[in-house]
């Protein structure tokens, strides 16, 4: 499936550079472990981007941290909190980068922002999943009983916390 969506971006970005054909490209590059060449097709989305695009700072900070470049992966992953603060890819991604590099005390205050920002049961189930994937427990407990109560449809949180991974 990678082949295939290697081939079906690459032609989306011989048929027209566009930004958004050069950050699917970079996404599938990430994936294929190619993260040199996922970076260089972030920077000519960047150069090329008349206006903020989804996912492009997301994408970039995977590959910076896939080559070890991690203070330059965390800038680019705020930098996409900062333009899409209700999206939780992000968030997921930078809190398992803070805690892989000793920072885990900063990732509870980091999750409590996209719940506040985005107070739905999905942000809520991939909130919760990061801080139990880092080992905190308490602090997922904790999140799972503020959400029970803060949000309409707490079945649905239950179904996503069963079913999905996070990020």
């Amino acid at each position: 499936r990678l082949d295939e969506a290697l081939d079906h971006a690459e032609s989306a970005v011989s048929a027209g550079e566009s930004s958004e054909a050069l950050v699917v490209l970079a996404r599938v590059r990430v994936a294929r472990g190619d993260s040199e060449e996922a970076l260089a097709l972030t920077d000519r989305a960047i150069a090329a981007a008349e206006e903020a695009i989804p996912g492009l700072y997301l994408v970039r900070g995977n590959a910076l941290t896939r080559l070890q470049r991690f203070e330059e992966a965390e800038a680019s992953l705020r930098r996409e909190i900062e333009r899409y603060p209700g999206d939780a890819k992000a968030y997921v991604r930078l809190s398992s980068l803070l805690a892989r590099r000793g920072r885990g005390g900063e990732v509870r205050p980091l999750l409590s922002i996209l719940v506040r920002s985005n107070p739905s049961a999905p942000a809520y189930a991939a909130a919760i999943q990061t801080l139990a994937s880092i080992g905190d427990e308490e602090s997922a407990r904790a999140l799972l009983r503020q959400a029970q109560e803060t949000l309409p449809d707490a079945a649905r949180l239950a179904r996503l916390l069963n079913q999905s991974p996070p990020g």
